[in-house]
């Protein structure tokens, strides 16, 4: 009998729907099953998965939303060595032949999900370009991320409700280890969502000498200032930008919005040669400009897909156990996922900082 999981799809444009005929998979000869407990809602990404305007990597609808997942092994594939029963992850994933009428755009916000042993895999003679083929999970998974010889594997004290937050804070400090942020920079980082704070508590923990916040909502300003510790905040809408920062140059601007138009603006507050760098993931239809804006002798620095975020993930996890990064700091609502919905109109409405779903 063909068992079949509970999840979340984007059933069409601006519409998700918490169901329960997801095809339970399989785990093949390299995979593990992963009992997925917790999965934080993209702001960035997943909202524009719901909204269909990222178009990079949405599969067609109906389709499984989901990528910040956090959950055990219960289950392994014949010829799995390298994991093992009990096994914590975060970023599971669905075979892009999921057995049903529904795509995955990662598919991690269901109630199982997969990773692979890419050791093994490698191990047994296949080549990288060859891993996609043998897992099944699509070359999308390898070719934004970190490339395939990398997975989530997190330790075992790593509480797998908040772990949720773990791929997001993983993005953000792969991110500043990749715009060079280093003892002495001065930073100036547009929006003050999750990834904009995070960011800021990074490049601080990086020594960054300093930090400027730009954004709009009161509330996230003040989160700025405590946990993402910027020296400065700065509300675009009721102070003006340019006479609060007068002649100030940075050494690296960050857009973690997602805006062109911040793209031009932020390179003008480059120093000579500094770098503009593109965080923020790019809506469809802005997602060109002309290049003749951009101050001269500065550098552009495109990462609006995570790049080498999983080999951040040992960092990341001794920050923690250290005490200089609390993930539970960076979630605000934490719920079943049933409340899919409410989830996202809080963070639609920004009444939300970051939402954990549970299974």
């Amino acid at each position: 009998m063909k068992k079949y999981m509970k999840g979340v799809i984007v059933t069409e444009q601006g519409k998700i729907r918490v169901v329960s005929d997801i095809p339970l998979p399989s785990p093949g000869d390299y995979d593990a099953l992963v009992r997925v407990r917790s999965c934080g809602i993209c702001n960035g990404t997943d909202l524009q998965y719901i909204d269909g305007t990222e178009k990079e990597t949405l599969a067609p609808y109906p389709t499984v939303l989901g990528h910040e997942s956090a959950g055990e092994v219960v289950a392994l594939g014949k010829k799995v060595r390298y994991i093992q029963l009990g096994d914590r992850f975060i970023h599971t994933n669905l075979r892009e032949d999921t057995g049903s009428i529904y795509t995955k755009t990662h598919g991690a916000m269901a109630e199982y999900g997969l990773v692979p042993d890419i050791r093994a895999i490698m191990e047994d003679g296949y080549t990288v370009e060859e891993v996609p083929s043998v897992t099944g999970y699509g070359t999308r998974v390898y070719t934004y991320q970190d490339g395939p010889l990398v997975n989530g594997k997190i330790g075992a004290d790593m509480d797998l409700i908040t772990a949720g937050v773990f791929q997001s804070l993983c993005e953000c400090l792969a991110a500043v280890i990749n715009f060079s942020v280093r003892e002495g920079s001065t930073v100036l980082i547009y929006g003050c969502g999750p990834m904009g704070i995070a960011v800021m508590r990074f490049c601080k923990l990086f020594g960054a000498a300093e930090t400027v916040a730009i954004d709009c909502v009161p509330e996230r300003l003040a989160m700025a200032k405590t946990l993402g510790m910027a020296d400065l905040v700065i509300n675009f809408q009721s102070e003006d930008v340019r006479q609060i920062l007068g002649k100030s140059l940075f050494d690296i601007v960050i857009d973690a919005v997602g805006s062109s138009k911040i793209l031009i603006e932020g390179s003008h507050y480059c120093k000579p040669a500094g770098s503009i760098g593109a965080m923020g993931v790019l809506r469809r239809g802005d997602s060109s400009f002309d290049v003749q804006r951009l101050k001269n002798n500065t550098k552009l620095h495109m990462l609006n897909l995570p790049y080498h975020s999983f080999a951040s993930l040992d960092i990341l996890q001794e920050m923690i156990r250290a005490g200089k990064i609390n993930p539970n700091s960076f979630i605000s609502h934490i719920m079943p996922v049933d409340d899919v919905q409410k989830g996202v109109d809080l963070l639609r409405e920004h009444k939300a900082f970051k939402v954990i779903l549970t299974f």
